[in-house]
């Protein structure tokens, strides 16, 4: 995790953690712009701020909701 302007950021490593997937699916998904919102502050390395991985999951969880999977 770094903190970046207040804003705490988490590499894609850690965010795959978070989410329950493995790494290279978010890869596929940044490649196809799709999962959570992803910036490169730093100019490198993608990271995902904590709000996008808190807004991604809830999003996940009300279309599975929705879809009767829960």
């Amino acid at each position: 995790m770094q903190i970046i302007d207040n804003i705490k950021y988490f590499t894609r490593p850690e965010t795959a953690v978070m989410i329950g997937v493995p790494v290279s699916t978010l890869e596929y998904w940044a490649y196809k712009g799709r999962g959570p919102a992803f910036q490169k502050p730093t100019g490198k390395a993608c990271l995902y701020a904590e709000s996008d991985i808190k807004a991604f999951k809830t999003a996940i969880l009300a279309a599975t909701r929705k879809e009767g999977g829960l």
